[in-house]
């Protein structure tokens, strides 16, 4: 049996109905926000603490537009039909809602849970709690959380290997032995890693080491690292680095 998770994906409109049939059913209906970039462990561990607070979990989630309005002109880093769509993947979620503005308050309003949670970062003084009371509706501060586990400390990460990779960007490499064949395949080996090489075979033994200052100075180039690659491993030592 096919299931299309897109069809949890619903505009504001028709998650009014819906939540509006749901509670007629008696069902608890629980929400959460949030823009969902990168999502990782400490969202799904979130959303499994909120869903087991109720029967539905609806996940009220920024657009592109309302994510760059409060955390600045580079994120999200994922579209908001690809984070819509990955949210609607998750077992946990019912369904998920877009929403424009910096808050969620204006389509808690239109839809509103009879549940809504938080992390405990934002606490019980969140934006949304009059919205939620007003209609009727309790805030949860959930304790579950992973430590060290954030969309933003992971782009961060991202940011200081791409770092570290653009500063070790050359590899010299001093193998007076080497045929043209095991020149070629260390070279590709080397790309596959962002290194290009730079062959000082040429250069006296005696003079090498003072050769990659002058070129690496002249380059520019950052010399975080160095190491010495023999003739029998230099097809397989780089992969190791």
């Amino acid at each position: 049996m096919k299931h299309d998770a897109r069809k949890k994906i619903v505009d504001i409109k028709k998650l009014a109905r819906i939540v509006n049939g749901l509670k007629k059913q008696g069902k608890t209906v629980v929400g959460v926000c949030g823009s969902f970039d990168l999502l990782h462990s400490g969202h799904t561990a979130f959303l499994e603490a909120a869903k087991r607070r109720g029967d539905v979990l609806v996940v009220f989630l920024n657009t592109d537009a309302s994510v760059r309005a409060y955390k600045g002109p580079h994120r999200p880093m994922f579209p908001e039909g690809e984070r819509a769509r990955m949210l609607s993947a998750l077992a946990v979620v019912d369904y998920v809602t877009l929403f424009d503005e910096i808050t969620p308050n204006r389509a808690i309003a239109k839809a509103p849970p009879h549940i809504y949670c938080k992390g405990p970062d934002w606490g019980e003084n969140c934006i949304e709690r009059e919205v939620v009371e007003r209609h009727g509706g309790i805030l949860a501060v959930l304790s579950e959380r992973v430590d060290d586990v954030s969309t933003t400390a992971f782009i961060a990460r991202v940011a200081k290997a791409h770092t570290a990779r653009r500063n070790a960007s050359a590899l010299f490499v001093y193998l007076p032995h080497i045929t043209k064949h095991g020149m070629q395949t260390l070279r590709k080996k080397a790309r596959a890693y962002g290194l290009r090489v730079i062959d000082i075979s040429g250069v006296p033994a005696a003079r090498a080491a003072g050769r990659i200052l002058e070129r690496a100075r002249k380059k520019r180039l950052n010399i975080s690292k160095s190491f010495f690659i023999s003739h029998t491993d230099a097809g397989t030592r780089i992969g190791r680095e």
